[in-house]
């Protein structure tokens, strides 16, 4: 089932390769950075909403639109990822 995600959201690995339960952070995380919105329904396919929940908390690399869109889904603040990083709300003049 994996073989039908995406083929660009693992440019980098051989799918087959993958195993669905040893490697689910790193599916998880390459579908919610590079994928579709079909990649994000497949995933559910996949993954009980539960266990996407949990590993993406634990991510390190995830992109801040994929914080956005998975603080909405779950209805959790963006500070309970682990990857979320505020931005400065007023950002200062370089003197130079």
């Amino acid at each position: 089932m994996i073989e039908s995600f995406t083929p660009a959201i693992f440019w980098d690995t051989t799918i087959s390769q993958l195993d669905a339960q040893k490697h689910s952070g790193y599916i998880i995380e390459r579908v919610l950075n590079f994928g579709t919105l079909d990649d994000w329904e497949l995933l559910k396919k996949i993954y009980p909403k539960k266990r996407i929940f949990s590993e993406s908390l634990k991510l390190k690399n995830l992109d801040q639109k994929a914080v956005s869109f998975l603080s909405n889904y779950f209805k959790i603040s963006k500070t309970k990822f682990q990857c979320y990083s505020p931005k400065p709300s007023i950002q200062e003049h370089s003197p130079f």
